[in-house]
């Protein structure tokens, strides 16, 4: 779980800080990571 909120964390100030890519396909899958971390969280 913390490795899902960690790579969220590290994609959001890539993007904000850093200038990277925030193409939609990108964000896409950052948030089926999320997704994936909140579904962990209320299943266990």
């Amino acid at each position: 779980m913390w490795v899902g909120i960690g790579t969220v964390g590290a994609v959001v100030v890539g993007i904000l800080r850093y200038g990277e890519s925030a193409r939609p396909l990108r964000l896409f899958f950052v948030s089926l990571v999320l997704a994936a971390v909140v579904g962990l969280k209320l299943i266990g």
